[in-house]
């Protein structure tokens, strides 16, 4: 006899585990005892104190249940199916030896629902089928219990001691309370096989989960998301990963009291999740460990989703002292686990089957170990590294691989369990778990609908997909003129559809009347071909027909690369409904175009079983399959792959609505005739899609030709001269709409327009500026994916804000805001939503007042005519040049345009300008900080104005006696 298996672990825990029940029951090792395999509780409240516990349980399929009343089958024991309502009360063994295990309402119940006020449940507790398989002998349900509460908790605990207390009188409002809340069981015998260490009167057959309510702190608990059965490799390192969800949503991630009573710093803070996995058995090899549950990680900025999910170390050895599965050989070792959840202080507990795969030694056909490809879980992530988190934004597709290489094909499928939160479901709006499901039907029963049969529990339009290089992703059907169909004199009139297919005979192919183009109708990821010999319609008059099929050519294509095409029919329009209500899609293009036979259309369906890698419209080899009409007048046939291993993706595209976190929990499963059910170690992937995020946007001084701030952060651009800002953006989401950029509002204000604001500047943006790419490109950035930028790649766009103030604009003084947007597409964050999201950035330029930046060639005199002076007083204003006719851009690189005065504390504008021979219009050209301002305004504060005196002025000077 091989030697029946020893579970060493090495494992996560935080709490010692339970003390274990007065074990009940007394049996051989190897023989199943009762029907319990594992169990979960969360709950949450309905209104008041009123709160519904849900309970997903799984159990043996062959022990015998009572049969209801309305049953009109033979013998004293049911076989449930999906659906049925089955009562879960006293489900046990009946005592004696190898008795057939079975139930019975009468004498001691085992099983129990305690809400913790003593008003035991046991006589109504009724569980709902969810999934099964008779083969492997397992079923799943759910159990619902509603309960009402005296009140929020159990009772109060003083913090302090009386004599601490400020008021002895009044302890209600001065005393500090911690609450001790109501503790709820799920409670019974026996479970399917015994813990480690039950025949020696340590282990226990019992089983108690636990679940804590308070009421006055707490809106629900977690739902803890696992399979019901946990696998284990045996002489390696598992990690097993959990994750949770708050079943109440982003309301059950907050704390109302922290548990206390009279101390307000607890109140209305953020809840987070904590962890502890704790062995059934009382084996002597248990090391506890702290448990990982940080990696699940959140989005910048979110700390919710910190510690949703959870990692589990264990390490399996061969060895003979645990029980073992019935009819096994003694290879497969059995044991339990607890896993705790907390959500501030809203604890849930879970029990599950724990199992060690059959030692490679065995060596037997009907014993296989799973070999995992290096440290990759179905999921294609790192399980000795973080946990797998996929984050994108709402219309951005996932694709998650689940691809595992085993030592044997046949019988190989996913298992998995979802876990979603906030979405209309089976479970309301509330967190909830999917029964064990299967990428494709066949030992286990799930569904009662063909429709539901593909990608069962997942989120809507999420799929499970077998990807791989040659495997067909869509068919388009194309039609064409010929000549059959539109020489003069034909038999068969050329309708208005015709004509439009006879409008092209130079070789375009039209689909829905727009050129097709197969070379570039696959994308990167995909090839177009046509399938030889498919006119349907050849010789009947009508449209000339063929079909084309696209097909992966890479086994990495990307997210948004469709499906695989795993079934395929011909439907009559009486037959379309039937086959959609089935999950196919139809595709609306009738096979007998105008040649008045009919209507017939192919339908498809992306599902999850063997992918269709061919189409012919002969017969090549005995491998494809016949896919015919109903009436006979179309024949197809289909090349399904034969698979050598099981590799699905899964794809999803989350869109408005769907921004609440998913749990897939996965395994790959083999299940053949006579061989023991067996699992791969479960992986758990945590979907947190998000509303699109608006850009990163900012302004630096460190690009090529840019110029750098002043000490003040300010840039400074004088009159003539070429202002660069580098501007760089960043789409955060990585989607495939491109980046817009423009000048922003500043309060509310627009952008200055060249029509309403010609030649000046306001406090707005100033007239002139523009948005370049790195090329000088007006209004848009570089996208610099795959581009050089500073001597390496770069990711992200780049450009600059250029602008080269005028005469115009000396003294002025202001932020310039530059917004990125991009498009939400379909998919806004909530139904109307913003069409854009958008982020700015601004930064401070001033212009100096009375210097002009030369350009080249520049002379006096063709400055002066821009400051409405002459070359005589410019020269005059620049001591330093010598002639006035010499090329002052060799010289120097400004020059003095006038003199800075320093207004007097009584000046007024009109004052100033009179002054010195000027216009109040004329003085403002010079300064332009004083557009728009009052006089009253003007004398608040201490100012430097350009002042370009008008020398041939007749106007008596206006401050005469004033500067004496």
């Amino acid at each position: 006899m091989a030697c029946r298996a020893l579970l060493a672990l090495v494992l996560c825990s935080l709490l010692s585990h339970t003390a274990s029940q007065e074990v009940a029951c007394v049996q051989e090792p190897r023989d199943p005892l009762g029907s319990f395999i594992s169990a979960s509780i969360s709950w949450k409240q309905l209104e008041g104190r009123r709160v519904e516990f849900e309970i997903v349980s799984a159990w043996r399929y062959d022990f015998c249940w009572p049969k209801p009343a309305t049953s009109t089958a033979s013998g004293n024991c049911f076989q449930p199916q999906l659906g049925d309502e089955l009562p879960i009360v006293g489900v046990s063994y009946q005592m004696g030896p190898r008795e057939c295990p079975s139930q019975s309402s009468d004498g001691d119940v085992f099983t129990k629902f305690d809400p913790g006020d003593g008003s035991v449940k046991s006589k109504d507790l009724k569980m709902r089928v969810t999934s099964l398989s008779s083969q492997e002998n397992w079923l799943t349900g759910v159990t619902y219990v509603v309960h009402e509460y005296a009140a929020d908790y159990h009772s109060l605990e003083p913090i302090w001691s009386d004599r601490y207390v400020a008021s002895a009188n009044n302890k209600d409002t001065s005393q500090a309370y911690q609450t001790v809340p109501w503790m709820a069981k799920f409670t019974g015998c026996c479970r399917e096989y015994a813990q480690q260490g039950a025949f020696d009167g340590q282990g226990s057959y019992n089983y108690e989960i636990k679940a804590l309510v308070d009421l006055s702190d707490h809106v629900s608990s977690p739902r803890i998301i696992s399979m019901p059965q946990i696998f284990l490799n045996p002489d390696v390192e598992n990690f097993v990963q959990f994750c949770a969800l708050p079943v109440a949503g982003l309301e059950s991630m907050m704390v109302r009291n922290g548990g206390t009573i009279n101390i307000d710093t607890d109140d209305n803070m953020p809840a987070t999740f904590k962890w502890a996995v704790s062995i059934g058995g009382t084996g002597d090899t248990i090391e506890a460990i702290p448990v990982d549950s940080t990696v699940a990680g959140a989005l910048p900025g979110d700390s919710r989703r910190s510690g949703m999910c959870a990692r589990a170390k264990f390490a399996a050895r061969a060895a003979p002292s645990l029980p073992s599965a019935e009819g096994t050989g003694g290879e497969i070792g059995i044991d339990s686990i607890t896993i705790s959840c907390t959500l501030g202080n809203a604890m849930v507990e879970a029990d599950y089957e724990l199992r060690v795969l059959p030692h490679p030694a065995a060596g037997s056909a009907t014993q296989r170990v799973f070999e995992q490809s290096g440290t990759q879980g179905p999921w294609g992530c790192d399980q000795g590294g973080a946990l797998c988190r996929k984050g994108t934004s709402l219309g951005l597709a996932y694709s998650l691989p689940s691809g595992i290489a085993y030592d044997a094909a046949r019988g190989l499928e996913l298992r998995y369990v979802v876990g979603t939160v906030g979405r209309p479901s089976s479970c309301g709006h509330h967190a909830c778990q999917t029964p064990l499901l299967a990428s494709a039907p066949g030992r286990v029963t799930y569904t009662s609908t063909y429709e539901g049969q593909d990608h069962q529990g997942l989120p809507m339009g999420a799929m499970l997909s077998p990807r791989k290089s040659g495997y067909v992703t869509d068919i388009t059907v194309v039609f064409r003129a010929s000549h059959e169909n539109t020489r003069p004199g034909h038999e068969v009139t050329i309708s208005a559809e015709q004509r439009q297919y006879a409008d092209r005979l130079d070789g375009v192919i039209l689909v829905d009347g727009q050129p097709w183009d197969p070379l570039s109708a696959g994308g990167v990821d995909q090839v177009v071909s046509e399938v030889p010999n498919t006119n349907f319609n050849e010789g009947m008059g009508g449209a000339s027909v063929s079909l084309w099929l696209s097909k992966l050519n890479s086994d990495s294509p990307g997210p948004a690369t469709p499906g695989t095409i795993t079934n395929i029919s011909i439907a009559s329009p009486a037959e379309v409904q039937m086959l959609m209500d089935e999950g196919y899609t139809k595709l609306d293009k009738n096979l007998l175009e105008q040649s008045n036979r009919g209507e017939l259309y192919i339908m498809y369906k992306r599902g999850s079983g063997k992918p269709l890698i061919d189409l012919s419209a002969d017969r090549a080899s005995m491998a494809y399959h016949a896919v015919s009409s109903s009436n006979g007048l179309v024949t197809l046939y289909a090349l399904y792959g034969e698979e050598d291993e099981f590799d699905r993706k899964l794809l999803w595209t989350p869109c408005t609505g769907d921004d609440q976190p998913v749990v897939v929990c996965g395994a790959a499963a083999m299940s053949e005739s006579g061989a023991p059910y067996l699992q791969s170690p479960q992986s758990c992937a945590l979907f947190d899609p998000h509303p699109k995020r608006p850009p990163r946007i900012a302004h630096k001084g460190d690009c090529q030709g840019a110029a750098n701030p002043g000490p003040d952060g300010a840039w400074v651009a004088p009159m003539g001269n070429l202002l660069k800002v580098c501007i760089t953006a960043v789409d955060i989401d990585q989607g495939d709409n491109s980046l817009e950029v423009s000048f922003a509002e500043i309060n509310g204000v627009p952008p200055d327009k060249a029509e309403a604001q010609p030649g000046l500047i306001t406090g707005r943006t100033p007239f002139g500026a523009k948005i370049t790419d790195i090329n000088g490109v007006e209004g848009e950035l570089t996208n610099l994916a795959n581009s050089p930028c500073q001597d390496q790649l770069c990711d992200g766009y780049q450009g600059y804000l250029e602008w080269t103030p005028s005469p115009y604009q000396g003294g002025w003084s202001g932020e310039i805001c530059i917004q990125a947007c991009v498009s939400t597409g379909a998919c806004p964050s909530a139904a109307g939503g913003p069409a854009h999201v958008c982020s700015q950035t601004c930064f401070k330029v001033t212009v100096p007042r009375c210097t002009w930046s030369l350009q080249n060639e520049d002379s006096f005199v063709e400055i002066a005519p821009r400051f409405q002076t002459n070359w005589l007083q410019l020269w005059y204003l620049n001591p330093g040049i010598g002639h006035p006719d010499f090329s002052l851009s060799i010289l120097q690189r400004s020059i003095n345009v006038g003199r800075v005065y320093l207004a007097r504390w009584d000046d007024t504008m009109d004052g100033v300008a009179k002054r010195f021979g000027l216009t109040k219009e004329r003085l403002i050209d010079f300064n332009a900080d004083l557009a728009g301002m009052s006089d009253e305004e003007f004398s608040q504060m201490e100012r430097h104005l350009c002042i370009i005196p008008n020398s041939c002025s007749l106007e008596a000077p206006s401050n005469a006696v004033k500067n004496e």
